[in-house]
């Protein structure tokens, strides 16, 4: 029997596409990621700009250092300050080092309205340069673990944590990415400069990139971090010149503001950070303290121990574990979740570790915020109320996320892992032919 001939003819048509398409996924993927990311992105951007958002931007406290003003004292004066109902009064709260807001001042400069835009174009091209520099350490460019990089920074672009950076205009990104680019630029001999200059700036968020600068030290690269400290010394001297304010007050006032700020409705964690685990116990900051100290160890001796196989992307990526939950976090920070989701996909064939790194991403990056719009019901700019099966879902989402946590951290202390002179260590600059050791 003749065979039908449109049959034959689609056929001759469709499998040269399907063979194409599979030869390409991944440039299709991540041009539908792209694309997405877009769309995200620019949600992210006319929220920043709406009047109840960028309120996280710290603009205020910015403003008045510029003025030659303790912002922490006009703050701790204030007989309202407990009760924050809009965006201008949570923008007010100065719960952020006196040497970071000298980093914001050029922000600080402008008004509010054009403040709100500089900051939001900021935070997304800080987040296109915090995918460059994962993608680097994954491996050179147009290969494949470059591409998976790629590929999952776009996906880290839609999410939730990362829309909401923009929207809040948080720090995060800028700080992580200031971070990154230090560590990569400081192996750099005509760059090396720049990283003291761009970690103390990545301390503008302490609570992701303090643990993370744990990583300088494993790899006994002192000289970076003094550096930043150093530069960090010189402007607290600087601003208490300016406010004509002692650095012991400064100290003092800061830590009472960041007191404050903490008694705040509505400033709450919504990832069980170990400063929240703390306070839900009823053993405060004792606690916290000690579980902040136990999680760091843990970290530390597994990256000691495996320093000598690591490379630069896996290191990272096991201090990212307590940049996500030591102190004090929102869920927008786990958008540097995106550098072990690069280490599993490029550097492990372990389906555990995989599967614990991944499950992570779904629940921070998508989940929660689905179980927000499904249960949570808002009352202002600050607060809200909570229906029962919404907060049994972000309790479960917290305590998966600290068990997969513990998973990955104990799974690393002896998973097989590539040698540390892959490609994934080439300079910046210039590209060779030869791979550069990690040590």
């Amino acid at each position: 029997m003749p065979s039908d001939p449109l049959a034959s003819f689609s056929v001759r048509l469709l499998n040269p596409i399907r063979r194409r398409v599979a030869e390409h996924w991944m440039t299709v993927t991540i041009s539908i990621l792209g694309l997405a990311a877009v769309v995200s992105m620019g949600r992210g951007f006319d929220n920043a700009l709406q009047d109840h958002r960028s309120d996280d931007f710290q603009w205020e406290p910015a403003r008045m250092l510029l003025r030659g003003d303790n912002p922490y004292q006009a703050f701790l004066a204030n007989p309202d300050r407990l009760r924050v109902t809009d965006a201008a009064g949570n923008n007010a709260l100065p719960n952020y080092p006196v040497t970071g807001y000298v980093f914001l001042a050029p922000f600080g400069s402008l008004d509010w309205s054009a403040a709100k835009i500089a900051w939001a174009l900021t935070n997304i091209i800080s987040f296109v340069a915090l995918i460059a520099g994962i993608a680097h350490l994954a491996g050179p460019a147009g290969e494949s673990a470059h591409r998976w990089a790629w590929g999952i920074g776009l996906l880290m672009l839609c999410s939730a944590p990362a829309r909401d950076q923009v929207a809040a205009g948080q720090h995060t990104v800028v700080s992580a990415t200031a971070f990154l680019w230090a560590w990569i630029l400081g192996k750099e001999k005509q760059w090396r400069w720049w990283s003291p200059v761009l970690i103390a700036v990545s301390w503008l968020k302490f609570s992701v990139t303090v643990p993370l600068t744990l990583a300088f030290l494993i790899r006994r690269r002192w000289h970076e971090p003094l550096g930043a400290l150093a530069i960090h010394v010189v402007l607290l001297g600087a601003v208490c010149l300016w406010t004509r304010t002692g650095p012991v007050s400064m100290a003092m006032d800061y830590l009472e503001s960041t007191r404050e700020t903490f008694r705040v409705s509505g400033i709450q964690s919504d990832v069980w950070d170990t400063l929240s685990i703390g306070r839900l116990s009823g053993m405060g900051s004792g606690l916290g303290l000690l579980l902040s100290l136990a999680v760091l160890g843990a970290v530390g001796i597994v990256a000691e121990r495996r320093k000598a196989e690591m490379d630069d992307l896996g290191l990272l990526s096991l201090f990212v574990v307590p940049a996500c939950v030591v102190g004090f976090h929102l869920r927008y920070d786990f958008i540097i979740w995106a550098i072990p989701m690069a280490w599993a996909a490029t550097r492990t064939t372990d389906r555990g570790i995989q599967g614990a790194v991944v499950m992570v991403a779904v629940m921070n990056w998508f989940g929660a915020r689905i179980l927000q719009n499904r249960y949570f019901e808002p009352i202002d700019a600050v607060d809200g109320i909570w229906a029962p099966a919404g907060i049994l879902g972000m309790g479960a989402i917290a305590v998966a996320t600290w068990l997969l946590f513990a998973w990955v951290v104990f799974r690393m202390r002896s998973l097989p892992l590539p040698a540390s002179s892959e490609l994934h260590h080439l300079p910046a600059w210039r590209k060779r032919k030869k791979a550069v050791p990690a040590r």
